[in-house]
């Protein structure tokens, strides 16, 4: 069976969703926004402040502990050793 159109409003013209039961529609009220206060507040009192870093003291990290991995061979000091010189399509 073939395509059908859907049946045609009523001869009165009535759309149907003009025949769907209106819903109202909640208003919904926000709370006022907060100002600021104006001045800003003062800045704390330099006796309740915390007390600042001092730079004399160096930060000192925990220790790194052993990695369970074989450390890597240093190369030794100096110039590396020289390396056999190829071309591009031999290397």
């Amino acid at each position: 069976m073939g395509f059908r159109w859907p049946p045609l409003p009523p001869a009165g013209g009535a759309h149907p969703a003009s025949m769907l039961p209106k819903l109202p529609i909640p208003v919904v009220r926000m709370p006022p926004l907060r100002v600021p206060s104006w001045p800003p507040p003062a800045p704390t009192p330099p006796h309740l402040a915390p007390p600042p870093p001092t730079p004399s003291t160096p930060a000192t990290s925990p220790p790194t502990p052993p990695s369970p991995h074989r450390p890597r061979p240093r190369p030794p000091p100096g110039p590396p050793p020289p390396r056999e010189q190829y071309c591009r399509y031999c290397s």
